[in-house]
Order: C-alpha cells, then structure tokens, then sequence
C-alpha cells in the first residue's frame, strides 16, 4: 500500500516536504515512522523521539488529519492512500 507523508519544518528538510511510502498492508504507523528512520538514517530517531523512546511531547503526528493522541497512537493501522502529516514544534516570539 501506499502512504503520503507530509513533512513540515525541520522535518521537511530532513524526510521531503510530500513523500510517498510503500508499506505492507497492515502496517502502523510506528513501522512507517521506523521505515522512515532506516531510510534517512538515526538523526530523524533523535528528531522524532525523545531520551526515553517517547515521542517528542510538542510534536504532532495527524493520519487523515486527525492527532494521533486520538487513535492508537504509534499503534494506529494505516490504509492505502492514508496521509501522514508530520509538524515539530514551532518556535518563534
């Protein structure tokens, strides 16, 4: 199956602004975030998770969007066509 990945920021520069990925059907969205990681290499782990494997508090993951705090988290099945958006957080004054 495949799933768009929308990337923002920093993130952006370091997956592509709109990405496209091949996955088995079935796959979650901690082995697309983990498909990701072997692909860029482990500063996109350092990006997205914290110290102790959680992910960064102030960054939001959206599937079709909707936060995945909402859904099964990293455990949340993806479909065909699904879009991953991806946002750090912002900063700014």
């Amino acid at each position: 199956m495949r799933v768009r990945v929308v990337a923002f920021a920093t993130l952006g520069d370091l997956i592509g602004r709109n990405k496209v990925v091949e996955l088995e059907e079935g796959a979650t969205l901690g082995d697309l975030i983990e498909k990701l990681i072997r692909e860029i290499g482990p500063h996109l782990r350092e990006a997205i998770f914290s110290d102790d494997g959680s992910l960064h508090p102030f960054l939001k993951i959206l599937v079709n969007g909707r936060d995945i705090e909402f859904l099964e988290g990293l455990g949340t099945r993806l479909s065909d066509g699904d879009e991953v958006a991806i946002v750090p957080p912002a900063g700014g004054g």
